[in-house]
């Protein structure tokens, strides 16, 4: 079953307010987030999993008298089932983006994937779209086989089961396994962050990096016209390459060369 999360502020409507309300009260919604004016005796709560407490000036989260009025345990046994299933530290990180989106008056974001290892930003739509994966359960549970996928196999086999389970990949979600595909060579070498677009990018390291600095300097050195060291931890990437799948076949060489 998907998960359905809601929230309450100053930002929502008149309509929105009243149309969320009477989901809370059906009983309709799993994570309910808001002002102190959750806690009023004319909230009704049926079959809540948690409550979220947000003053915009602080953050916190209270049972009250929920349990009196229906709402049940803060995390109920289906929320439970849900956490052991997709994981704690995934589970705490839809939390934390519902927190973020009510303090910025924005909408929920569940399309976005999940950020593990090296940050990778190639400017390119990487996810699983609503269109592809409508389920919000399924897409969660898709989104974290991909971040702990382990080696290339992994991706491999996974994307050939999306492809039999859903049909065949949007142009986004291929791009989200090659991006993974990317961080699993990227976290080997303790890179820290890697920016690329059209027009160039950087390469991030950590301060003690997975790799030989000789060849780092031949590769430099060899190719002066693409790369530029700046410090020691970034590595500026000079050339220009429009084409998505271009600037991946780009970093699987440079990573290469590095390993």
């Amino acid at each position: 079953m998907p998960v359905r999360v809601e929230s309450l502020s100053r930002f929502s409507t008149q309509k929105q307010q009243k149309k969320i309300s009477t989901a809370v009260a059906d009983g309709n919604v799993d994570i309910i987030i808001g002002t102190h004016k959750l806690l009023n005796k004319s909230f009704k709560f049926n079959n809540l999993g948690l409550v979220i407490i947000d003053e915009e000036h602080r953050f916190g989260v209270r049972q009250h008298d929920l349990e009196i009025r229906g709402g049940g345990e803060l995390l109920g046994s289906e929320q439970s089932g849900l956490m052991q299933e997709i994981g704690y530290n995934l589970y705490t990180d839809l939390l934390e983006r519902a927190v973020n989106a009510i303090k910025s008056g924005q909408q929920l974001e569940l399309d976005r994937p999940l950020e593990q290892g090296t940050e990778i930003n190639l400017h390119t739509s990487a996810l699983l779209p609503s269109t592809y994966l409508p389920d919000v359960h399924t897409r969660l549970i898709m989104y974290k086989r991909i971040a702990n996928a382990p080696d290339v196999q992994s991706l491999d086999d996974i994307q050939v089961e999306m492809i039999d389970r859903f049909g065949l990949l949007p142009d986004s979600a291929k791009a989200l396994i090659a991006i993974t595909e990317l961080k699993l060579k990227a976290t080997k070498l303790s890179i820290r962050k890697i920016d690329f677009g059209e027009s160039g990018g950087t390469i991030l390291f950590d301060d003690q990096p997975n790799l030989d600095p000789q060849q780092l300097i031949n590769l430099i050195q060899s190719k002066p016209s693409h790369y530029k060291l700046e410090g020691e931890k970034k590595l500026h990437l000079l050339s220009e390459i429009p084409e998505f799948s271009a600037r991946c076949e780009f970093l699987e060489r440079l990573l290469k060369g590095l390993m």
